[in-house]
């Protein structure tokens, strides 16, 4: 099966974690005769150096923006020639082409965080959104979505009502596991003055809801626990709102900015925090709760969207916690009660075991067997090196 995939988003934030988690693992399987990678060709050269590919890697410029006027564009005129010898395209978002599209394909659906927060986002870009959102997915052999919530959204915005949508969750890193007595030691001389911190991982959007979290660490300083507060990933446009949010509460002193976060360095800093605070307004999965989780550290996160669903047993467990988003002094209650009695290790290794469920592998290998039944099901011609 010739496989071609939209990797324009192959760094960015929780998108690119998905590409590259999902797609690696197809350049050894040999179900897959060929694969094609649309982007930015050195970016994409240097990650598919990292594969040790078995399989033919086809490298396609591609470097229109995500969700942009040129990349509508620019398919018909000339992308779409350069695919046209492939069994099936799979875009890792919904951001497909509108127009000039023959070759069968399926789309991942994150979330619908601008259809359902419509506070935040221009009517416009709503519009635009829900058009393209619509057209694709009538088209599309198949949308997957990553949690049930979202599948449940698309439906309540009567989205996909006759296409194939299939769940498939997101996985959990490899990498994210506990420290060992080594690695704890040197984990805390890197980052031992920002010690002891509650972690933020992604807050450039609204909808992270990080000005919340600056709440949090303004209540516990007025019950007389100093937390730092660590902001990981770029903040973006939040950044001046958080700034000027911790400057009106008078805890700027606790707020900590790591912009720039390897994978490795992202473990430590999950590993060694206090809390992890997850207040989103809304969330299609929520990759944090689960790296957190899987690195042994509490939890704490807000009961919208798919969080609950992503936390699932691990609130059993006592790791993890769903509280409500409108209710400050809850997060402070819980996270002081937490901060005071700590986690078991039995609880601690449910909740681990729990994270680990969750598996890339298998994310990536169902969403190959999902392609696989969109090309089934196309009049198209027979899969390239089928009998």
């Amino acid at each position: 099966m010739k496989v071609a995939v939209d990797a324009r988003m192959l760094r960015a934030g929780g998108i690119g974690t998905y590409i590259r988690e999902i797609v690696g693992p197809w350049s050894t399987n040999a179900a897959v005769s060929r694969l094609q990678l649309l982007g930015r060709p050195r970016e994409i050269a240097a990650w598919v150096d990292s594969l040790a590919p078995s399989v033919p890697i086809r490298i396609t410029p591609w470097e229109d923006p995500p969700y942009s006027v040129a990349a509508q564009l620019r398919w018909p005129l000339s992308l779409s020639s350069s695919v046209r010898d492939c069994d099936v395209l799979f875009f890792p978002h919904y951001d497909a082409p509108a127009f000039g599209q023959s070759l069968p394909y399926a789309v991942t659906v994150h979330d619908l965080t601008q259809f359902l927060l419509t506070h935040q986002f221009p009517l416009a870009k709503r519009l635009a959104g829900r058009w393209l959102l619509e057209r694709v997915a009538r088209g599309a052999g198949q949308v997957l979505t990553v949690s049930e919530t979202t599948r449940a959204d698309l439906a309540r915005l009567g989205i996909a009502s006759g296409t194939a949508v299939t769940v498939i969750p997101n996985g959990v890193g490899d990498e994210y596991h506990p420290l060992d007595a080594h690695e704890e030691t040197v984990a805390r001389e890197r980052w031992h003055e920002r010690l002891p911190y509650l972690l933020l991982v992604g807050w450039d959007r609204p909808h992270k809801n990080s000005t919340f979290a600056v709440q949090i660490v303004h209540g516990l300083r007025e019950r007389g626990r100093e937390y730092r507060l660590v902001l990981a990933g770029p903040g973006g446009r939040m950044a001046s709102v958080v700034r000027r949010e911790a400057e009106r509460l008078g805890v700027s002193d606790l707020v900590r900015e790591v912009s720039e976060v390897r994978a490795e360095l992202l473990r430590e800093l999950y590993a060694l925090a206090s809390g992890i605070l997850v207040p989103s307004l809304y969330e299609g999965f929520g990759l944090p709760v689960l790296e957190g989780t899987a690195c042994g550290s509490p939890v704490f996160a807000s009961d919208r969207g798919a969080l609950p669903e992503t936390v699932g047993p691990a609130e059993v467990a006592g790791l993890a916690r769903v509280l409500p988003i409108d209710s400050p002094a809850r997060w402070i209650e819980a996270i002081e009660r937490v901060l005071s009695l700590g986690v078991g290790p039995d609880e601690r290794a449910r909740a681990i075991a729990h994270a680990r469920r969750y598996s890339w592998i298998e994310a990536s290998g169902n969403v190959l067997s999902a392609l696989r039944e969109v090309t089934e099901r196309s009049p198209k011609r027979p899969l390239a090196g089928s009998s």
